[in-house]
């Protein structure tokens, strides 16, 4: 597949999507080439959680698991990149909802650091927010309508 994702600025037409929803796509599709597709200085005013992302995000992967999801409606997907996990989800629906994320996929007697990144208040805002987590951990995730990003 062959997708030019991830860009935060309107250069030729409205941006339709939140920023939470351009920084996941990195992981939703994948590609041979990791593209950030916008001009420089769209990505000046981004918070450091999501600069760190686009520095530490892979366009190879050893492992995937399909998290959750429903054609047409959502989907929950995680990557594995060495000892690093990478998890990211697109919601389509046009309402909010909450969402609890299990992390059973993780291996056992292991902690992550999870960097949690997704949209905030609106759109174009960022939330991030820090923890550590295991095999046994829950996320809660509050999803905008059609938006939800998670990384670990």
């Amino acid at each position: 597949m062959d997708y030019t994702p991830i860009t935060f600025t309107s250069s030729q037409h409205p941006l339709l999507t939140s920023f939470g929803h351009e920084l996941v796509l990195s992981i939703g599709f994948e590609s041979d080439i990791q593209h950030l597709a916008d001009r420089p200085e769209g990505y000046y005013h981004l918070p450091d959680a999501a600069n760190w992302f686009h520095k530490e995000v892979s366009n190879a992967w050893d492992k995937t698991k399909l998290i959750d999801g429903y054609p047409g409606m959502d989907i929950i997907i995680a990557h594995q990149k060495g000892n690093d996990w990478y998890i990211g989800g697109i919601h389509a629906e046009n309402r909010e909802k909450s969402k609890k994320l299990a992390l059973i996929f993780l291996p056992e007697g292991t902690k992550y650091k999870l960097t949690f990144i997704a949209d905030g208040s609106h759109d174009k805002e960022f939330s991030s927010r820090y923890m550590v987590v295991d095999k046994f951990s829950e996320v809660e995730v509050k999803i905008l309508r059609r938006e939800v990003l998670l990384l670990v």
